[in-house]
């Protein structure tokens, strides 16, 4: 289970970059381009399983093994690793029982070192809780432009077609090569 903890402070876009690519210089439009915008980048981020700015989550699972894969990659870092006890209170587990490490695509896992050593008291029902922080960074320059296009391109669509719910093809193409595929190959 994933709960969102903290939400991007900024988009990967401003309202102003939007206005210039769509050739908008009406001001009565602003704030539905600034929703549009908010809605673009929260489909591609679902429609891709990434985050674009940095956001902090609590991965929160039953059972912990010995490699954790961490969900929406890009992973920037792991800030606590807990665990419950059978009254669900947390005991944090030191960062010295565990590495984190980013791979292909930046994909995040939390790999525990073999002297882990697990307590008899932790419990299995949402036992464990990872919070992490994805995207490419803080800023929108952290953001591949590629991405930032395919988010303008969502939302000259959205704004000229306004009963329109989907990213354009276009828009798609252009996120292929973002969009993570989970095959359960491990």
């Amino acid at each position: 289970m994933l709960n969102l903890v903290t939400d991007a402070s900024i988009e990967p876009v401003t309202l102003s970059e939007m206005k210039t690519f769509m050739k908008v210089d009406l001001t009565d439009e602003e704030s539905l381009i600034e929703a549009l915008i908010i809605s673009a980048r929260l489909s591609i981020e679902n429609y891709c399983g990434i985050g674009l700015i940095t956001k902090t989550y609590d991965y929160i699972f039953d059972d912990v093994a010995d490699v954790i894969k961490i969900p929406l990659p890009p992973l920037q870092s792991v800030d606590t690793f807990v665990y419950n006890d059978e009254d669900y209170d947390e005991t944090e587990i030191s960062s010295s029982y565990y590495k984190v490490f980013s791979y292909n695509k930046n994909k995040g896992e939390v790999i525990l070192k073999p002297n882990y050593e697990y307590s008899d008291a932790q419990v299995g029902v949402r036992g464990y809780r990872i919070r992490f922080n994805n995207g490419y960074g803080d800023n929108a320059s952290d953001v591949p432009n590629l991405l930032k296009t395919a988010l303008k391109l969502t939302v000259a669509h959205w704004f000229e077609n306004r009963e329109s719910q989907d990213i354009p093809n276009e828009a798609k193409r252009l996120l292929q090569q973002y969009k993570v595929y989970n095959i359960g190959l491990g």
